[in-house]
Order: structure tokens, then C-alpha cells, then sequence
């Protein structure tokens, strides 16, 4: 079977949080929450703006948009983290 079919074990999933903890966490706030969740969304309400609504998309729209989901990107990437990471921290 291909590595990348086969499904970790639980020490090999177990290795993987603990590095991710380990990690920044503003590094996993970008990656995650601005680049994974912010980008994407960015694209899709863009798409939508221009094929649905048919706006015309000047500067000051995108710039506003870039904006609204790399804030949007931040709050998700933080609430991410917190309800993943520490909530261990503070169980105790």
C-alpha cells in the first residue's frame, strides 16, 4: 500500500500534535486560519461578487475584501488553536 494511503498510528499522531504545540503558534494562525481558510474564502466571495452580483471589481473592493478575510483568516487560525491546543494546556 502507498505511505500516504496508510493511516497513522497513535503514537505517530500523538508525535504529530506535540510538534505542532511545539511549533509558533502564530506560524499555525497563518498557515491555518489566513493562507488555508482566509485565501480560499477570499477567492470564493470574489468569484461570487463578479459571476453572480456581475460587480466590477476596482481597487478599493478588493483591497476591502483582502481585508475583511485576512482578519477573518486571524480570528478563525486563533480559535483553531485555542479549541485544539489549549485546551490542553489548561485541563490541568
Amino acid at each position: 500500500m502507498l505511505k500516504w494511503l496508510k493511516r497513522p498510528s497513535a503514537e505517530e499522531r500523538i508525535a504529530a500534535r506535540e510538534r505542532i504545540r511545539a511549533g509558533e503558534k502564530g506560524r499555525y494562525i497563518l498557515i491555518h486560519g489566513v493562507l488555508g481558510f482566509g485565501s480560499f474564502t477570499f477567492a470564493i466571495d470574489l468569484a461570487f461578487s463578479v459571476f453572480f452580483e456581475h460587480r466590477h471589481l476596482d481597487l478599493v473592493f478588493v483591497i476591502a475584501k483582502v481585508l475583511q478575510w485576512v482578519l477573518a483568516g486571524l480570528i478563525f487560525g486563533w480559535m483553531i488553536w485555542r479549541f485544539e491546543f489549549d485546551d490542553e494546556e489548561n485541563s490541568g
